[in-house]
């Protein structure tokens, strides 16, 4: 597969709020169903397997869905940083509920 590909289909895991399926990487790519299965077969091996120890990243499947996440490990530290999708006042609704 090529770097540009490979790139190409990892910043759109990465840059999407929630997991995401071949189609819709093809709808934004413009690449075919196979090549970008196995560009997200490279990255999970790039992510979970080479490069295991090196990386806060991992690359999950979710369902039919592919998704790149912080490292369960990492999350609590990076969470802190983050905003949350939920606003606060519906979610101190929700906390009472």
């Amino acid at each position: 597969m090529g770097i540009k590909e490979k790139r190409l289909v990892e910043s759109v895991l990465f840059s999407a709020s929630q997991p995401i399926s071949i189609k819709e990487i093809k709808e934004v790519t413009g690449m075919t169903p196979n090549k970008i299965k196995k560009t997200i077969e490279e990255l999970i091996e790039d992510y979970n397997v080479i490069r295991k120890n090196e990386t806060s990243m991992e690359v999950v499947k979710a369902g039919d869905k592919y998704t790149m996440q912080v490292k369960k490990q990492y999350a609590d530290q990076s969470i802190m940083v983050s905003k949350p999708e939920i606003k606060d006042d519906l979610l101190k609704t929700l906390t009472l509920i």
